[in-house]
């Protein structure tokens, strides 16, 4: 599996840009929508969260290859704890990170998913999902005063 091979490699700093300007970030987006394994999703989200997590411009650049809307649809209630637990920390990095990606993960209903009364059968999940959705009202405050101080004369 490509996929573990370059979390391994994204373990070295040094590597994220390498990996990013390599042309990785569409065929991981490619993995979250294809229906992979537990197992290949947990080192696509690493990967991601890896990535999204050196810089702004990295995690646009992941936002705007269309990350979000299959990770917010891998919140829902058919996918493992442990699934819905590493995308939400993925998200968390990646939306959280540049008003890009929490642009589109609030235009695909992100906020609502992991609001779901059934989001975190487990406590490891819940607390995944409260961490996510803390840093995302953050991000939502911040947008909000950032919109109200533009619009001053």
């Amino acid at each position: 599996m490509a996929v573990v091979a370059l979390w391994g490699i994204a373990l070295h700093p040094e590597n994220i840009g390498i990996i990013a300007a390599a042309g990785a970030i569409p065929s991981l987006v490619q993995l979250l929508a294809s229906g992979s394994p537990p197992d290949v999703l947990k080192c696509a989200f690493g990967l991601l969260q890896k990535l999204s997590s050196a810089n702004a411009e990295i995690a646009a650049a992941i936002a705007a290859a269309g990350a979000i809307p299959p990770l917010v649809q891998l919140l829902g209630p058919s996918s493992a704890p442990e699934v819905q637990r590493w995308e939400a920390h993925t998200l968390t990095v990646l939306a959280g990170m540049h008003a890009v990606g929490f642009a589109a993960f609030t235009s695909v209903g992100g906020m609502s998913a992991l609001e779901r009364p059934e989001f975190g059968s487990d406590d490891s999940t819940e607390q995944s999902a409260l961490m996510a959705l803390a840093t995302f009202r953050r991000c939502s405050v911040a947008a909000n005063l950032a919109a109200a101080a533009a619009a001053r004369p």
